[in-house]
């Protein structure tokens, strides 16, 4: 089953790294590729972190706890 706020959340870091290349392709001023960059791979490392910390929060809570002796 297709998870449509996974799709939706790679769709938008698609959409971010499309614009950073449109834009280090056109003739703008170097500091605004460079911005445009960084905040490119800024937001896409952000969104992994935030699926990283949501599959570990997940594998935790379906994990049970031996009894203490």
């Amino acid at each position: 089953m297709i998870d449509i706020n996974h799709l939706t959340d790679n769709t938008k870091i698609v959409l971010a790294n499309t614009a950073a290349i449109s834009v280090s392709l056109s003739s703008i001023e170097v500091g605004l590729r460079i911005v445009s960059l960084v905040s490119a791979i800024v937001y896409t490392l952000y969104k992994l972190y935030k699926e990283y910390k949501n599959d570990r929060k997940q594998q935790t809570k379906g994990r049970t706890n031996p009894p203490r002796r």
